[in-house]
């Protein structure tokens, strides 16, 4: 999750298209790895435990896109560099996930908008923020069928 400045303009951002499409409200965050489930002692101790191997690193914005999906209805694209690369596989690893399907993304809207209204949207938002950088991770419970969110722990990545 981006802090100050960077999670303010996002979260105004996100809170103006969501009143917009009468959507849902969330904070602005990034994806690392969704889908756990187990004791939420056991993911907190093996998200300590990683954490502890990551080093802070920038996040690159790239381009805004969108989809035909609920989830990443209409998100700002991330750069999937090295250092973001080695954290993602670190969690799925430890997780024994695989998510072949993954896109580096923070999400603007959700919901099953409409593409002409997306792609009008495209052209005119103009993101001034290039990225931020990653110096926390955050281990949330996220309930989809409710769209309620919620920050578990924190976890400061060690420099």
């Amino acid at each position: 999750m981006p802090d100050g400045y960077v999670y303010a303009e996002l979260k105004k951002k996100i809170s103006e298209l969501s009143n917009s499409f009468e959507g849902i409200k969330f904070v602005p965050h990034v994806t690392l790895l969704s889908g756990l489930l187990a004791n939420e002692k056991i993911l907190i101790n093996k998200t300590k435990i990683i954490s502890k191997k990551i080093k802070p690193f920038f996040l690159d914005f790239k381009e805004i896109d969108y989809r035909n999906e609920f989830f990443r209805s209409f998100f700002i694209k991330i750069n999937f560099n090295s250092q973001f690369e080695n954290a993602r596989k670190l969690f799925c690893s430890e997780f024994s996930k695989k998510d072949e399907d993954f896109i580096p993304h923070l999400s603007l809207a959700y919901g099953l908008l409409d593409s002409t209204l997306k792609k009008n949207l495209k052209s005119n938002i103009c993101n001034k923020i290039k990225g931020f950088e990653i110096r926390d991770i955050f281990l949330a419970h996220n309930d989809e069928i409710n769209y309620k969110w919620k920050v578990v722990k924190k976890f400061q990545l060690l420099k």
